[in-house]
């Protein structure tokens, strides 16, 4: 399994090496600058299972969520229960611990913008977008450029609950999101 993962994972994610400081590029002439925890609105803590489609193949994986004012922190198990990687982000610095089976061009800054352009309130995200154009109407979040849609993300119900489907439309996959409450 750990080898369909990492197939996986080095084609949706950027090879390229960032700082946490640095801004995260998500798409053609776009990137995104991570914003610290504090700017969610509230606490949250999110079990959620995720399933990324590509190439007409679906692989599960199972995350925990948890937001403070002082932290994100993300847990991803693989579909054996096995811990993959567990991502801080305090708002300065990103710190990860890895399986030693998971691939480098998994990259935590990627990660972590994908975690916010689904869950971070729209104006956060928009003072942090860099090129592009991101806009939210009723349960739709599309980030665009002059020509074209490059990611959607569609709300069953709300950012915290439901499922949430991301679609990427430059690098053709989805991931979708069942959110227990």
């Amino acid at each position: 399994m750990p080898n369909i993962i990492m197939i996986l994972f080095m084609l949706l994610v950027p090879i390229i090496a960032h700082n946490s400081g640095d801004a995260v590029p998500i798409g053609q002439g776009i990137s995104l600058q991570l914003p610290p925890p504090e700017a969610f609105v509230q606490e949250i803590e999110s079990a959620q299972r995720i399933v990324l489609s590509w190439q007409g193949k679906k692989y599960a994986l199972e995350g925990q969520l948890k937001i403070s004012p002082q932290q994100l922190l993300l847990v991803l198990l693989d579909p054996l229960g096995r811990r993959m990687l567990t991502i801080h982000w305090d708002g300065k610095t990103i710190q990860e611990e890895r399986a030693d089976w998971l691939p480098p061009e998994v990259r935590s800054n990627t990660i972590l913008a994908q975690i916010m352009l689904v869950h971070a309130p729209l104006p956060t995200l928009v003072q942090n977008l860099r090129g592009g154009t991101l806009t939210e109407n009723n349960k739709l979040r599309i980030l665009s450029t002059a020509d074209h849609e490059l990611i959607t993300v569609q709300y069953q119900k709300d950012p915290w609950s439901g499922t949430i489907h991301l679609h990427h439309h430059a690098l053709n996959y989805e991931i979708a999101l069942e959110i227990a409450n």
